[in-house]
């Protein structure tokens, strides 16, 4: 329940903050807010499509480790134990 109080409370307060900052700089404060924003879209859009190729990744990375581990398991070399 305290995110939620803390989301919607950082939205005002960074509402608060910039017009407070263009009342000294002002049009160059919605700069990073554009920017912000864009970063925000280009997440939501990627993140189901990061997802998929990820787990694709990860299938061939574990068939790859697999083959590397049945090439190389039988010309492991032995050491010996030390016995006292």
């Amino acid at each position: 329940m305290r995110e939620i109080h803390e989301f919607w409370a950082n939205i005002i307060q960074i509402a608060i903050a910039t017009y407070l900052l263009s009342i000294q700089i002002g049009l160059a404060a919605s700069g990073p807010i554009i920017v912000a924003v864009i970063s925000t879209v280009a997440t939501v859009l990627m993140s189901p499509v990061a997802q998929r190729t990820q787990v694709g990744w990860m299938v061939l990375v574990q068939k790859r480790v697999g083959q590397l581990t049945l090439f190389h398991l039988p010309h492991r070399p032995v050491i010996p134990s030390l016995v006292c």
